[in-house]
């Protein structure tokens, strides 16, 4: 009886071991800011809309962005704030666009003693018009991912692409 009890107790003790190994060697996952959806198409003479989002982000406090796009096929229309950072009067946001080059920088930061958010969502909304037939990369560049510290958030980014239908 006695000889049982040890044995079992070898063998729980040796699971906990490794479920404990298993979550101590888990790598958190990276954050990520990318366009979604990733693929849009899309008349010439409509409008679509693709989201600016983070997923897997940890104590998120300001974030800053550059989309380029090819100017000559889309013209952006209209770009607002998302809501993962919360309402509008707990954050400043601003944008800034060049037409003439094809892109836009956007930032946006929590006002005040706040904590950091966590979690996946919309950063920003940003609604195009196609111009022109033909296709280009939403292309993400010069992204930030700051915590309340200002210490940079480690981060990937993945693009978009836009082509036109018939």
């Amino acid at each position: 009886m006695k000889r049982k009890f040890v044995i079992a107790l070898s063998v729980l003790i040796i699971c906990a071991v490794i479920v404990l190994l298993f979550f101590m060697n888990r790598t958190p996952s990276l954050a990520r800011v990318h366009v979604d959806p990733q693929t849009v198409e899309e008349a010439v003479g409509q409008n679509f809309v693709v989201n600016l989002s983070v997923s897997d982000v940890a104590n998120l406090y300001a974030w800053q962005v550059k989309l380029a796009y090819d100017h000559t096929i889309l013209e952006l229309v209209k770009t607002v704030q998302g809501s993962f950072l919360g309402a509008s009067d707990v954050t400043f946001f601003t944008y800034k666009v060049n037409d003439t080059s094809g892109f836009i920088l956007m930032d946006c930061t929590l006002l005040g003693n706040l904590s950091g958010v966590n979690g996946t969502g919309t950063i920003a909304a940003l609604e195009f018009h196609v111009i022109q037939s033909g296709s280009c990369d939403l292309r993400l560049y010069d992204t930030e991912l700051l915590d309340p510290c200002e210490q940079t958030i480690e981060h990937s980014s993945n693009n978009g692409h836009f082509s036109s239908v018939s």
